[in-house]
């Protein structure tokens, strides 16, 4: 199977506004790009045409051909759905793309379609299906894919649309398939054994864009040479302000084993219709890029846009000016026209720690040399009870004493005993106990101690409060949702407050404020106890705060 081989590459998804040779002559002049066809608009003999269309233009054109893969989406509507915030709609078991797609959906749940878009809560499930009211303004159409807590595939991962659709890709000689909400190695698997046929069958990259993917990263890392994020699902299925912390974390394991990995989803989305991008999509792209990524994935920007040649361009000099600024670091980049090097196996992909501008580019300006190993500061880890903090300050706790730190394990609840219980549990209770915490922690930490502490404080105020009082301060959010946290339950505190026998309980009737400020953020959901500590320290380490193991 052939391989990527260019140091940055633009995957231009072909549409209606693509489809013209000029256009795919300059692109090729431009760049060495790939071509998508998205199966999930187009019918086997559609990626025929195309395929052949596209051969007609160029005969040496790199094609992916994207399978819809174990996604529920929507089908059969006569018109699409009208949307209104706060207004209500019947989606049937038969306007879905699997029958049993929407059985799972409980009152209350919230789902989401178009890349996160449109957003809906179910009011009502009926025999035929779920009432849903809008969250938003808009349209669904058919073939938007489908997110929410109930809503999972269960079958098979090739449908029989699939298999039409790869035997057309091997037909017409496609370079890629991409491997659309893969669950599991099995799923690449399934893949693979339909391409056992051919002589030079296409090479699969799978998308991570699944909590199942997520779950089951290191397996498929290990048995795929290149993996695509598709962040616009994947947003639908973790949460928007979390995509961004799994993307990362994506990034860092594939480099770290030398996988390839690309990213897609709104990058230009602006420029559908405006000739110039926001300045926030130049920024992102810049640190997508800047992560390490192979390359980035225009979608609806070349397909129907207006100024899909613009957006190639642009892509390439953000690519450029980050090659540029690694090389006026020190850092040596591999050429645009050469393989780009493959980063070292179990390492991320990170500027030597010797070389401090580049770390300062990379970590943060406030970098400060080496010489914070010996300092004291103060490690936060906030989250609610059952979010797995404690657990992880453990794990953190056996890392600072192989690494010869001194620390202290501050904890909460000892703290309130010390004290005779004078502090209840009440919002002004809790903040003279976490006052206390911070107390400790603050002389602790100036003393070349580290504190560590493992404490829900939930608000903001006192947060802020703690950022303030404490000069080397780093907080680390420990995140799961409040259905995980109440099946684990630790403490039995959530199963006494649900029987009634405890109040102010945070997450139930007190609020938990999520933190907007984290140097890291670690999704218990996702990560494994070492898979988080080891993230943390990793932190700790390019922040020039921990000693790197020597061992």
């Amino acid at each position: 199977m052939t391989e990527i081989a260019h140091p940055f590459t633009v995957i231009v998804t072909v549409g209606p506004a693509m489809m013209d040779r000029e256009k795919i002559r300059r692109v090729c002049e431009r760049t060495p790009a790939i071509f998508r066809l998205n199966g999930a608009h187009l019918t086997p003999e559609d990626v025929r045409d195309v395929l052949r269309k596209l051969r007609s233009f160029h005969p040496d054109l790199t094609t992916l051909v994207d399978l819809p893969g174990a996604k529920i989406r929507t089908t059969n509507l006569t018109e699409f759905i009208p949307l209104r915030r706060g207004e209500r709609f019947e989606l049937k078991h038969r306007q879905v793309s699997h029958p049993d797609g929407l059985r799972g959906l409980e009152v209350g749940d919230d789902v989401c379609a178009n890349d996160g878009l449109s957003r809906f809560r179910v009011v009502e499930v009926t025999a035929e299906g779920a009432v849903l009211e809008s969250q938003v303004d808009g349209v669904l159409e058919n073939n938007k894919g489908l997110h929410g807590r109930g809503i999972e595939y269960t079958g098979e991962y090739l449908s029989d649309r699939d298999v039409g659709l790869i035997d057309a890709a091997v037909a017409e000689g496609a370079t890629y398939l991409g491997l659309s909400y893969v669950r599991d190695v099995e799923d690449i698997r399934a893949v693979e054994e339909r391409l056992s046929g051919p002589e030079h069958p296409p090479q699969c990259i799978p998308k991570v864009e699944t909590r199942a993917a997520l779950a089951n990263l290191s397996a498929i890392l290990a048995y795929c040479p290149c993996v695509l994020i598709d962040r616009g699902d994947l947003a639908s299925e973790v949460g928007l302000l979390d995509v961004l912390q799994a993307q990362r974390e994506v990034t860092r394991q594939a480099l770290a084993r030398g996988c390839r990995v690309f990213c897609a989803t709104q990058f230009l989305q602006s420029m559908v219709t405006n000739a110039l991008p926001l300045i926030a999509e130049v920024e992102g792209i810049f640190h997508v890029i800047e992560s390490g990524v192979h390359g980035i994935q225009l979608s609806a920007e070349t397909a129907i846009g207006d100024h899909g040649l613009a957006c190639i361009d642009l892509i390439l000099e953000i690519a450029a000016s980050c090659r540029d600024q690694r090389a006026g670091q020190g850092v040596s980049p591999a050429p645009m026209s050469a393989p780009f090097a493959d980063p070292p196996r179990g390492r991320t992909v990170v500027p030597p720690r010797g070389d401090e501008s580049a770390r300062r580019a990379k970590f943060g300006a406030d970098l400060m040399p080496n010489t914070r190993v010996n300092d004291g500061f103060t490690l936060w880890l906030t989250g609610l009870s059952g979010s797995g903090k404690t657990t992880i300050a453990q794990g953190l706790a056996e890392e600072f004493a192989k690494r010869g730190r001194p620390f202290e394990l501050i904890d909460g609840d000892r703290v309130r005993e010390f004290f005779g219980n004078d502090t209840d549990y009440t919002r002004s209770g809790r903040i003279s106990n976490i006052k206390r915490i911070i107390f400790a922690a603050k002389l602790l930490s100036r003393n070349g101690v580290i504190a560590l502490v493992a404490n829900i404080a939930p608000y903001d105020e006192i947060r802020g409060f703690a950022r303030r009082q404490i000069e080397n301060y780093i907080q680390v959010y420990v995140k799961a949702d409040l259905k995980t946290c109440l099946r684990r339950d630790p403490k039995g505190l959530y199963a006494k407050a649900l029987a009634g026998e405890e109040s102010s309980v945070v997450g139930l009737d007190q609020p938990y404020e999520v933190p907007r400020d984290s140097e890291v953020t670690v999704d218990t959901e996702i990560l494994s106890v070492t898979e988080s500590v080891r993230t943390i320290v990793e932190c700790l380490e390019s922040r020039g705060w921990l000693p790197e193991d020597s061992g």
